[in-house]
C-alpha cells in the first residue's frame, strides 16, 4: 500500500469516527429530551388528576412546563365565550427575573379580544390546529404585559427571546384557548422529535384545562344546587309557619265565633244568665277583632311587597306618635304587671316627614310584640336625635333572641324558635310589615339582643326629610 493510499484510509475512517460521533451526540440530545419529555407528561399527568379549579390547573402546568423546558416565558389563556375574549390564567417563566413579574399578575386580570389573538383562526373555526410561530414576543400577549416586561428588570432576558408559538387548546371540538411558549431559541427549527413532545405536553394540557373546566362546572352546579335547596327549605318552613298560622290563629277564631251564632240560632243564647252572655259577647267581639286585624296584615303585606301603598306623607312631632301607641297599650301592659314607659326628651324633638297612621301602626306592633314576649319587668321607649335622623329605640325585660336567628325574623311568617312554642296571637308578619313600612320611609329597623332570656331592643331610625 503507498502512502497515498494509507493517508486516505486514515482520514475516511477519521470521517466515519465524526460522523458517528454526530449520530452519537444526536441520538443522546433526542433521548435527553424524550426523557424529559416523558418525565414532564408523568407530572402534566398528576396535575391533571388534581381536583382543580381552572386557575390553579393552569398554574400547575405552566410551572411544569418552564422549569423542565428552560423557556422563559409559558402561559395559558381560555376563550370567554360570552365576552369572546381570551383570559390568562397563568404566565410562568425559568428566569427568576422574568417570574417575579408574571407573578405580579393574577389570573384573568389579562385579557384581549379572541379577535385580536394570533390563534383565533383556529380558535374561532374550530378546525385547524396548527401552531403559530412568530418572532420574539410579538403580538402574543396584551400590550399591558408586554410593556410592564419592557420596563422591568428582566429587560435583558426579553432581549434574549428569539421566538414564541402559539398552540391553540382543543377537547374535541370545542375551543378552550392557548397554550404558549417563548424561548431564546428559534422554536421554527426545533427537531421532528421535539415538535413531537411538545404535541404530547398540548395535547395533555388540553385534557387537564378541559377536566378543570368540568371541576369548576360541577362545583357551580352544587353551589347552585345548594343554593336552591336552601331557598326551597325555607320557602317549606314559610309555607308550615303559614298553615299553622292560618289553621291555628284563624280557625280558632272562626270556630268560637261558630259554637256562639250556633247558639243564637237556636234560641239558647236567650237563655243563659246577663253575666254569660256578656262574657260570650266579648269572646265573640275579641275573636272577630282578632280576625280583621290577620287579614289586615294579610292584605299590607301583600300591598306593601307589591309597592301600592300610597302614603300620605306630611310633617308629624314623633313624641306625639309613640304618646299615642303608649297610651293605647297601657292598659293591656297593667293587666299583666309590666311597665310601658315613654322617657319624654326634655326638648322637642324636630318634626318627621312621615305617614303618621302608618308610622303609629309600625310603633303599635312594636310595643305589642314586646308585650306578647316579656313575663315581667317592661318595656322603655326612648327617642333620641341623631344628626339629621330620630332614632326611636323599644328595649323589653323579655324572653331575648338567639342572635343567629336574628336576620331571619323580618321574613314572612318567620318567628323565632322560643316564640313558636309559646302561644300569641298574630299573623306572622308583624316584622314583616314593620320593616317594609319604615323602608318605604327611607328608614332602618334593627333589632338586638345579646341572647335568650336578655332582652330585645328594637332601633328604628328615620330621616328628619323625605328625598325630594
Amino acid at each position: 500500500m503507498t502512502a497515498s493510499e494509507d493517508q486516505d484510509k486514515t482520514e475516511g475512517t477519521s470521517e466515519d469516527v465524526q460522523e458517528v460521533n454526530r449520530e452519537l451526540y444526536k441520538r443522546n440530545a433526542e433521548l435527553a429530551v424524550r426523557i424529559k419529555t416523558l418525565d414532564l407528561l408523568r407530572k402534566l399527568d398528576e396535575i391533571s388528576l388534581s381536583a382543580l379549579g381552572m386557575d390553579n390547573m393552569a398554574r400547575e402546568i405552566v410551572l411544569a412546563i418552564a422549569v423542565e423546558f428552560s423557556y422563559e416565558i409559558v402561559s395559558v389563556a381560555i376563550v370567554d365565550e360570552k365576552t369572546n375574549t381570551l383570559k390568562w390564567l397563568a404566565l410562568a417563566s425559568s428566569e427568576p427575573e422574568l417570574a417575579a413579574t408574571l407573578n405580579d399578575f393574577a389570573p384573568r386580570t389579562l385579557q384581549a379580544p379572541v379577535t385580536s389573538s394570533l390563534a383565533s383562526v383556529h380558535i374561532l373555526s374550530g378546525a385547524q390546529r396548527e401552531p403559530v410561530f412568530v418572532k420574539a414576543i410579538d403580538g402574543v400577549f396584551p400590550s399591558e404585559l408586554t410593556q410592564q416586561l419592557k420596563d422591568s428588570d428582566a429587560e435583558s432576558v426579553m432581549g434574549r427571546i428569539q421566538s414564541s408559538v402559539i398552540y391553540p387548546l382543543f377537547f374535541e371540538q370545542k375551543a378552550l384557548g392557548e397554550l404558549t411558549f417563548s424561548s431564546d431559541r428559534n422554536l421554527h427549527e426545533l427537531s421532528k422529535y421535539e415538535h413531537e413532545s411538545i404535541e404530547g405536553v398540548v395535547s395533555l394540557t388540553s385534557l387537564a384545562m378541559y377536566k378543570a373546566k368540568i371541576y369548576e362546572d360541577l362545583q357551580r352546579t352544587t353551589r347552585q344546587l345548594s343554593s336552591a335547596n336552601k331557598h326551597l327549605k325555607e320557602l317549606m318552613d314559610i309555607k308550615t309557619e303559614f298553615l299553622h298560622i292560618a289553621s291555628h290563629q284563624l280557625r280558632t277564631p272562626l270556630t268560637s265565633l261558630r259554637g256562639l251564632l250556633e247558639m243564637q240560632a237556636k234560641g239558647e243564647f236567650d237563655k243563659l244568665p246577663t253575666e254569660e252572655r256578656r262574657e260570650l259577647q266579648q269572646n265573640m267581639f275579641s275573636g272577630a277583632t282578632q280576625l280583621n286585624s290577620i287579614v289586615n296584615d294579610l292584605l299590607d303585606a301583600m300591598e306593601l311587597e307589591g309597592g301600592s301603598l300610597n302614603f300620605k306623607i306630611e310633617s308629624v312631632q314623633v313624641e306625639t306618635i309613640i304618646d299615642e301607641a303608649v297610651n293605647t297599650l297601657k292598659l293591656s301592659y297593667d293587666k299583666k304587671g309590666l311597665s310601658l314607659v315613654f322617657n319624654t326628651p326634655d326638648q322637642p324633638l324636630p318634626k318627621v316627614e312621615a305617614d303618621p297612621a302608618y308610622l303609629r301602626q309600625v310603633f303599635l306592633n312594636i310595643i305589642d310584640n314586646a308585650e306578647k314576649y316579656t313575663e315581667k319587668g317592661g318595656v322603655t321607649v326612648k327617642a333620641t336625635l341623631m344628626g339629621n335622623e330620630i332614632e326611636v329605640a323599644i328595649t323589653d325585660t323579655g324572653m331575648g333572641v338567639d342572635p343567629v336567628e336574628i336576620p331571619k325574623l323580618f321574613g314572612k311568617f318567620v318567628r323565632g324558635q322560643r316564640s313558636e312554642r309559646m302561644f300569641t296571637d298574630g299573623s306572622g308578619l308583624g316584622l314583616f310589615i314593620i320593616k317594609k313600612i319604615v323602608e318605604e320611609h327611607n328608614g332602618r329597623v334593627m333589632l338586638e339582643s345579646e341572647g335568650v332570656g336578655k332582652g330585645t331592643t328594637v332601633r328604628v331610625t328615620l330621616p328628619l326629610q323625605q328625598p325630594r
